[in-house]
């Protein structure tokens, strides 16, 4: 008779175990939810907001500058010296190409 009072005692407490961990984990989903709705929340208020400021947005004005948004703070930033290092990366990576295909040509050639 001790012995069944024991086992049921192991059961009920499986039980407690099992449900504990289900309970917890049902608390973390929750709170996930939570947080990504007040996240989405706050976000589209600052997009639907009509004072000049957004989540992000991204302008380009006059010929060089880059205008940043981000959460109502407004940075400019010269783009100038990036395009020029763009152009010079894009312009020796032809020539490189252009000139192993040209030695890929005369070794295949002979």
């Amino acid at each position: 008779m001790n012995n069944r009072a024991d086992h049921k005692k192991q059961q009920s407490e499986k039980f407690r175990n099992k449900l504990k961990k289900a309970l917890a984990i049902f608390f973390c989903i929750a709170l996930l939810v939570f947080s990504i709705n007040v996240t989405d929340m706050s976000t589209r208020k600052m997009i639907m907001c009509n004072d000049d400021k957004y989540a992000m947005a991204v302008a380009l004005q006059e010929d060089s500058m880059l205008r940043l948004d981000i959460a109502g703070e407004k940075l400019m930033l010269n783009v100038e010296p990036l395009v020029k290092a763009v152009d010079h990366v894009v312009s020796s990576s032809k020539r490189y190409y252009e000139s192993f295909v040209k030695t890929i040509r005369t070794k295949l050639g002979k």
